[in-house]
């Protein structure tokens, strides 16, 4: 069945001739608007079925009766039946049927095609469709050969509309002057009367008083005249006062002035009656003032601000009736603006409509006597500074440019719309000379360079745009002095692109190659962006918005990067291929004069510093897991040789642990090496060595271990300091082709770590002697009676001695380690023990030594310093001689009556001896004295 069609207008919508300042809908023509498909068909009957499109087999003009006379059957209905007879086709004439007002498509088929099987139907279907197309492509042709005619009656109109604007001002300045010379007529007439009637005719004196008072009546109008724009300036200058912004609406001219105000108005929204604001509305002589009322700051009282405001020539002013849902009411049109005020009684709104339409007439009601003149001639004089005249050519001109603009934007022809763009704005006279019909022409067309613009910018952003269509549309979007919004919409359609390019790929299990060809898409289609904004903009401030649209995209391409390499924590290699991919095609926008590998740089640095740290995390795990195990038994054999000499005889498995391990952190991170990183790099390795030494002090420390095994970790940090840093250092150096002082300088640094390895040792058997095998603070030294002649060194200090003496003998084994050095701290170390407070405070105060215990501790240092003499530091013993002074001062500060003799040194040195000569010959044997 054929629907009832409509015609859409060739160009976009807003922009026929035709409308009412630029708001009335495309022309349909009344055979079609009005008739509907009926007038449809009897178009196709009478021109259209001779037209080529219909004649072609199968569309309307080819048809034939199914009877020889070609008319329709009896019954008015179709025979379907006789669709499937051979050269037989349906008669076009039976749409007339289907284009009936009261047609019904249920009964039509249940009547016409009870009996059709199902081929027929289609037949029918694929005719009716034809005939449908057919129809299409006949309306379309005549639209379009009748457009011409359109764009005549529109200038028609439009010359018409202008002229009825000129008769009205004509007539209303007509209708005053007409008022005036009867004013004028009829006081010269009262006056004459009155002359007359009261002096003879002929007197001269008379003549003379009249001519007096006719030159007084002129004096006096031309005061008046003089007041009036006297008030009119005190007018306008309060109104500049009160109002805000109001002097950049109405700038100042002598017979501007306010005619009446209106407060207390609301503005609505014109669609959904909701408030705006509220406002006042200030009524001129030649234009309307809305003044919007706001508070500047919170709390302050609100003020009078210009909003809005229309010459009255440009408005209509229209009284609503009252409705259910809006009463007192009035609307004021603009071309196609509406603005609604509640005005909020009915004798305020039917006042604003009086007042207003008395303005827009240029007439003012002053409500004086019935003679009085209702417009002066200043007042007329003054409008017509307001009214200019009509340039007849210019107005057609912007007619025809307007017209013909509409055309080409239908057609698409931008360039040509372009050029009439630019000839009608160097048609147009500056904004303070246009009159009304000139302004009215000239913002249709900027409306129509609106369009006309976003047009251009949705072919822009179409994706998949070739490179000339880009550049020209550009350069059109330039010429209309859009190029701030040409540059945004083409880098975003650049942006658009590249992500619609990058969502095509597909990440099928290879992590580089899906990055390769990520780089390959960015980076290329970066480069063409630029070229082809160097083509589209050669103003050079306009660069800065490259350089920002590029470093964006970097900022995409380092995020998706950065999801599919880093965060899903790669290998090592596999982020050094595809950093390598990333800076080769990065290489290509070096063409367009861009070389932004610092910016990438900058934008991977946190995340290189971050894998560098996940490396460095793992070799210490590892690192730290060798030393946990190793029983650090020196390899090779041969203990007598000489480190310095032959390291790796010394060195444990955990150290050459150590060595492999690190020397593989640099050679991976050797990949992904940037110059930002060499930093963080040395201080990774540097962290490694330092974590290293300090697991090998915790070793020293722990009492359960060995002193073969701690003399070895002494062996090992020495080594790890003076042997391996080197040649890491040198490995770092082969690797990165760079100078290894950081390394040297580290190796400085931790120069004197070993030896503090070897002192932890030494403070940690000094402790054993002093409170496991000696506990001076726990040993009794209070006994009062005297010491037997025959009294020797305790068994305490016997076990110190044979401890010392062990001690000496295993460092004979270590020829690397400083025995006397090593003996010495730990005689020192057992000594400033000694001295420590605790062992010489009690909790009823200082400690109390008897005459046997105070001499038997004076037995004890000086059997000990006798027999470990060639290994007792003078510091030792230094601290020795404190210590019995100390146990005597105090046993002479307990006991003064000094009854009891004291031993000499001749005894102290008998005990000794004897003590000596008892353990056998050769004790001590402290072994070789280094």
């Amino acid at each position: 069945m054929i629907r009832k069609n409509t015609i859409s207008s060739p160009m976009p919508k807003g922009v026929s001739r035709l409308r009412k300042q630029g708001s009335r809908a495309f022309p349909v023509p009344k055979s079609i608007s009005k008739a509907g498909s009926v007038q449809i068909i009897r178009r196709l009957e009478t021109s259209h079925l001779q037209s080529p499109a219909l004649s072609h087999q199968g569309s309307l003009g080819g048809y034939t009766t199914l009877s020889g006379a070609g008319g329709p059957p009896a019954n008015g209905s179709p025979l379907p039946n006789a669709l499937v007879d051979a050269g037989v086709t349906w008669n076009h004439r039976f749409l007339h049927e289907f284009a009936e007002a009261g047609f019904d498509p249920k009964a039509y088929l249940a009547r016409s095609l009870k009996s059709t099987n199902e081929k027929d139907i289609r037949t029918l279907l694929a005719h009716l469709d034809k005939a449908k197309q057919a129809a299409d492509a006949a309306l379309r042709r005549n639209v379009y050969r009748t457009y011409p005619e359109f764009i005549e009656i529109a200038k028609e109109m439009m010359k018409l509309e202008t002229d009825m604007f000129l008769l009205k001002d004509l007539l209303s300045e007509m209708k005053v002057i007409g008022e005036d010379l009867t004013s004028d007529v009829g006081k010269g007439a009262l006056s004459t009367t009155a002359t007359s009637a009261a002096t003879p005719s002929g007197d001269p004196t008379l003549s003379s008083s009249a001519a007096t008072a006719k030159l007084q009546r002129r004096r006096t109008l031309r005061n008046s005249v003089a007041d009036q724009q006297a008030l009119f300036q005190a007018q306008m200058t309060s109104l500049y006062n009160t109002v805000e912004d109001s002097q950049r609406f109405l700038p100042f001219h002598p017979h501007r002035h306010v005619v009446t105000e209106y407060h207390g108005l609301r503005e609505l929204n014109p669609t959904t009656y909701q408030f705006k604001q509220s406002v006042s509305l200030i009524l001129l002589n030649d234009s309307l003032l809305v003044a919007a009322r706001r508070k500047r700051t919170k709390g302050s009282k609100p003020v009078l601000v210009a909003d809005k405001c229309w010459a009255l020539a440009d408005i209509t002013l229209v009284d609503l009736q009252d409705t259910r849902d809006l009463t007192h009411a009035v609307k004021i049109v603009r071309q196609a603006e509406v603005f609604l005020f509640y005005c909020g009684s009915a004798e305020a709104k039917r006042d604003l409509v009086t007042m207003g339409k008395q303005a827009a007439g240029a007439f003012v009601d002053t409500g004086g006597a019935p003679g009085d003149r209702k417009v002066t001639a200043a007042t007329l004089g003054g409008r017509a500074v307001f009214v200019k005249e009509d340039n007849e050519d210019l107005t057609a001109q912007l007619e025809r440019l307007g017209d013909e603009l509409d055309v080409r934007i239908a057609h698409r022809d931008f360039d040509a719309a372009v050029k009439l763009v630019e000839q009608a704005r160097r048609l147009s006279p500056p904004a303070a000379d246009q009159s009304h019909t000139v302004q009215r022409l000239t913002r249709v067309i900027r409306q129509r360079q609106a369009d006309l613009a976003t047009w251009i910018i949705s072919d822009l952003s179409l994706p998949n745009v070739p490179k000339a269509r880009v550049v020209q549309g550009v350069r059109w979007l330039v010429r209309l002095d859009q190029a701030v919004e040409a540059k945004n919409v083409f880098l975003a359609a650049r942006s658009a692109t590249i992500r619609h390019r990058a969502r095509q790929l597909k990440l099928e299990g290879s992590t580089e190659l899906h990055i390769r060809e990520l780089a390959i898409i960015f980076f290329n289609l970066i480069r063409n962006t630029c070229s082809w904004y160097a083509e589209c903009f050669a103003e050079p401030d306009m660069t800065s918005g490259l350089i920002r649209w590029v470093r964006e995209e970097l900022a995409v391409y380092a995020d998706i990067f950065r999801r599919q390499v880093f965060h899903s924590l790669q290998r090592l290699p596999v982020i050094a291929s595809c950093l390598d991919s990333t800076e080769r095609e990065m290489s290509v926008l070096m063409y367009s004069g861009l070389d932004l590998n610092f910016m990438l740089e900058q934008e991977f640095a946190r995340d290189l510093a971050e894998v560098v740290a996940r490396c460095e995390s793992q070799c210490a795990t590892q690192v730290a897991k060798a030393v946990r195990h190793d029983d650090f038994l020196v390899l090779g054999g041969g203990r007598e040789a000489d480190p310095n000499a032959e390291p790796e005889r010394w060195l444990a498995s955990s150290l050459y642990a150590f060595e492999s391990a690190v020397c593989e952190f640099l050679r991976e991170v050797r990949c992904i090496a940037r110059e930002t990183l060499y930093g963080q790099i040395i201080a990774s390795t540097s962290g490694l060595v330092e974590s290293t030494l300090k697991q090998l002090l915790t070793l020293c420390r722990d009492p359960e271990a060995s002193d073969t095994k701690c003399f070895a970790v002494i062996i090992n940090g020495r080594l790890l300091v003076q042997t391996v840093i080197p040649r890491l250092a040198h490995e770092f150096g082969q690797l990165y082709h760079r100078p290894a002082v950081d390394f040297d300088n580290l190796r400085v640094r931790l120069d004197t770590f070993p030896r503090t390895i070897q002192e932890v040792f030494c403070h940690r058997k000094s402790q054993y002697a002093s409170t496991v095998l000696y506990s001076f603070a726990t040993m009794d030294f209070s006994a009062p009676d005297a010491i037997p002649d025959t009294a020797g060194p305790t068994t305490p200090m016997r076990e110190v001695v044979r401890e010392l003496t062990e001690l000496g003998r295993a460092l004979d084994a270590w020829a690397p380690l400083d025995k006397k050095a090593m003996l010495g701290a730990v005689i020192e170390r057992f000594f400033y023990n000694l001295t420590d407070p605790a062992g010489w405070d009690t909790a009823g105060g200082r400690r109390s030594f008897g005459a046997r215990g105070v001499q038997q501790l004076v037995l004890d240092i000086h059997f000990f310093l006798r027999v470990a003499g060639p290994w007792v530091t003078k510091n030792a013993n230094s601290v020795a001689n404190k210590l019995c002074e100390k146990a005597l001062r105090l046993y002479f500060s307990t006991h003064r009556d000094r009854t009891m003799a004291m031993k000499t040194k001749p005894w102290y040195d008998a005990r000794v001896a004897e003590t000596i000569g008892a353990m056998g010959p050769g004790y001590p044997d402290f072994g070789q004295v280094g």
